[in-house]
């Protein structure tokens, strides 16, 4: 009895390290990140990033701040850095986190700066127009009498 008893515990041990290596090697490659997974985890991270820049930045205060505050405007955005809102990356894994939080904060940074050009552009333009519309008033003006 003895004899078939030690038996059964060798045929196990065979078996279990006989297919333990395969499915060993199997469960490692299923764990393992591997380059293509991880270009496809950067590349939707920085596309979520930019998608939600575009819905998260508000595009009409900055344009406004680079309206009424010429220069200042400018230089707002970098010293501006709200927090990126949590539900954005709540429940991803830590690599998409660290793409995201990179893409979506050099993304708004570069979105609140473009806006807030534009409006100083708007306001630079409407002040050289004031300009060339009241030099031509004086003028009309001065000529008149």
């Amino acid at each position: 009895m003895k004899l078939n008893s030690m038996f059964h515990v060798l045929t196990f041990l065979t078996v279990s390290l006989f297919f333990s290596a395969p499915l060993m090697a199997l469960a490692q490659s299923q764990t393992e990140t591997t380059p293509e997974l991880s270009v496809r985890v950067r590349d939707q991270a920085i596309q979520d990033a930019y998608k939600d820049v575009e819905t998260d930045v508000n595009k009409p205060m900055w344009f406004i701040i680079g309206c009424i505050f010429p220069g200042v405007g400018l230089l707002s955005p970098y010293f501006y850095k709200p927090p990126i809102p949590a539900s954005n990356i709540l429940g991803k894994s830590p690599e998409y986190v660290t793409y995201y939080t990179d893409a979506y904060l050099q993304k708004r940074e570069s979105v609140q700066f473009q806006t807030a050009l534009g409006g100083q552009a708007t306001f630079c333009m409407s002040w050289c127009l004031l300009g060339v519309v009241s030099g031509i008033a004086n003028v009309s003006f001065a000529n008149a009498f």
